[in-house]
């Protein structure tokens, strides 16, 4: 799929969402040639910053200046440009280094009135070897790394979710935080947990993906950016979901009889769930832990719970997964009771 110039405009501005931002950065890293042909582009000639640019093309100019600086006026001039745009974001260092070969001075009060605004940095982790990558993550959570296979993230995550695109094979030990969600997008898929032990492995080549749950709790769903097209899916251990993007068909296997008698629980336990209404499972948890939970039994008929907890998770911890899982609210605590709603 072809980068769009709008796109790629609002790119180098700084003026796309997140997801468009890392739908770009996934887009050059596919295609790491497409880089040099926008800046080679006759756009860049009449170019004018008005805000933030990318670190990315940031970056990549600089690679860029060295073979312009002596191209004619034309080019100096968007050099200059761009110094001054970097200059007012942040990026001293690009300005001053552009600003090195040219006279155009830019008010010593721009470069020091943003410099203290955070950068923004990606990990990107290819494992081009024969064996299997361990990476450890700024959460605590651990990548095994399957050769061929690449990670792509934001360093230390976002504060409210832990965003990570895969190609290709990785099994994940999630650390558990209730406040940010963790979701692996594959392909067309985004897999969710908040603490949990799964592999997802992407074929490019037949655009399968494949999520098998070992422990926890995760939720298996389309890409929000691709044309896949299934119900939100969740699974327990031992279950696997295999989704074909070219047929748009997802398939569900269950472990056989005998593996499922280890981990499905019985019914009098208040911490395994299996497809059991939300109303009921807040019942549930009510009288485990004595505490109260407010809630619109008829607002939340429609959702179903699939998860396993045990006696070590608080009941906000509890209601906190729920809550993220199913894009809920929750409010209170365990001394005056908790509100779960829409």
């Amino acid at each position: 799929m072809a980068l769009s110039r709008e796109l790629y405009q609002r790119f180098i501005k700084g003026q796309c969402t997140e997801e468009e931002e890392l739908a770009v950065l996934l887009y050059f890293r596919e295609h790491p040639d497409a880089m040099e042909e926008h800046l080679q582009g006759a756009d860049w000639e009449d170019f004018t910053p008005e805000g933030k640019l990318h670190p990315v093309v940031s970056e990549k100019v600089m690679d860029r200046v060295q073979h312009r600086i002596t191209q004619g006026a034309r080019w100096r001039q968007v050099i200059r440009r761009t110094a001054v745009a970097a200059a007012f974001t942040g990026t001293a260092a690009l300005a001053w280094l552009l600003l090195r070969h040219h006279a155009a001075p830019v008010p010593q009060a721009a470069l020091v009135r943003d410099t203290a605004k955070p950068a923004i940095f990606y990990r990107d982790y290819r494992n081009d070897g024969a064996t299997v990558m361990q990476l450890a993550l700024e959460d605590s959570s651990t990548v095994q790394l399957q050769p061929g296979s690449s990670l792509h993230y934001r360093q230390g995550f976002d504060s409210n979710k832990r965003n990570i695109w895969l190609k290709g094979d990785a099994r994940f030990q999630v650390a558990k935080d209730s406040h940010r969600p963790f979701t692996v997008y594959a392909a067309t898929t985004a897999t969710t947990a908040l603490g949990t032990n799964f592999r997802i492995t992407e074929d490019s080549a037949t655009h399968r993906v494949t999520v098998k749950l070992y422990s926890g709790l995760v939720k298996v769903r389309p890409y929000e950016h691709s044309l896949a097209v299934f119900a939100p899916t969740y699974l327990h251990p031992g279950e696997k979901l295999v989704f074909t993007a070219g047929a748009n068909k997802l398939k569900l296997y269950k472990p056989t009889a005998q593996q499922a008698d280890g981990d499905a629980g019985t019914a009098d336990n208040a911490l395994v769930y299996r497809q059991r209404p939300l109303p009921a499972v807040l019942k549930a948890l009510e009288q485990h832990f004595n505490v109260q939970i407010a809630f619109n039994a008829k607002a939340l008929s429609g959702v179903r719970v699939t998860a396993e907890f045990n006696d070590t998770d608080t009941p906000e911890q509890i209601l906190q997964t729920i809550a993220l899982l199913n894009d809920l609210t929750l409010e209170g605590n365990t001394a005056n009771g908790f509100t779960l709603k829409r």
